[in-house]
């Protein structure tokens, strides 16, 4: 993948990932899925609802339609995660996150989020797994441990947050980066906070691969403002 400053504004589009949770018209969910086809996203979020209309939109495309559960806390039972992810599949979802159960792992359990990883990887076969780790709730240390078990059960990204509470520091982000090094495991940030277009920039530069959210086509028009003015040289 070439360096950040290197991609134009449509290569760069597959760098973010648009979430599409809120409470929406079905016009309006158009709009969105036509915008996400504009900007070239990689993926979209969307409520199962909602995902024959995304089918329909998207068809012909290559942006990946995802769902997710346990948000924001991940405190369902390794089981109803499992249940979960086998519903999405059949459903048609190409993508799936799952948050982990952070408060299992800070009081002494790492084995329930082994599990519970083991299980959707084994539940999402043949689509892309996403596990998200709530980076705000854990100590350093920890998102090295899970990024480890994420790595061992060949998880796809693992995702530094939902977005419902504080989103990752740089600190935390160059963790994640730093243990899926030279693995298959790629690290994602969500919960990118204001200013968004040179923060979700300033993740990418520090070797964060996807930025996920609401907000992802402000973010895209927010680095093309950058760079015409100058502020920092790349590919318009």
């Amino acid at each position: 993948m070439k360096p950040v400053n290197e991609q134009t504004i449509k290569e760069l589009g597959k760098r973010f990932e648009r979430l599409i949770f809120k409470d929406i018209t079905a016009k309006e969910m158009e709009d969105y899925l036509d915008k996400s086809i504009a900007y070239n996203v990689r993926s979209v979020l969307v409520r199962p609802y909602w995902l024959k209309l995304a089918q329909e939109k998207l068809k012909g495309t290559d942006i990946i339609i995802g769902t997710g559960g346990s948000f924001p806390y991940g405190n369902d039972l390794p089981t109803v995660k499992e249940l979960a992810a086998k519903e999405a599949v059949a459903m048609g979802y190409n993508d799936f996150e799952m948050t982990i159960n952070h408060k299992a792992l800070n009081s002494g359990f790492p084995e329930i989020v082994e599990k519970e990883i083991k299980l959707l990887r084994k539940a999402t076969e043949g689509i892309e797994l996403k596990i998200i780790l709530e980076v705000c709730m854990l100590t350093d240390d920890k998102i090295r441990q899970v990024c480890k078990i994420c790595v061992d059960n060949g998880v796809n990204f693992v995702k530094s947050s939902t977005g419902q509470f504080q989103g990752p520091t740089l600190e935390q982000a160059c963790i994640m980066v730093d243990a899926v090094k030279d693995t298959k495991t790629q690290p994602k940030v969500s919960g990118v906070k204001f200013p968004k277009p040179q923060n979700a920039l300033m993740y990418m530069m520090a070797g964060i691969q996807v930025i996920g959210g609401q907000e992802t086509f402000e973010m895209i028009e927010g680095i093309r403002f950058i760079r015409e003015r100058g502020i920092i040289p790349g590919a318009i």
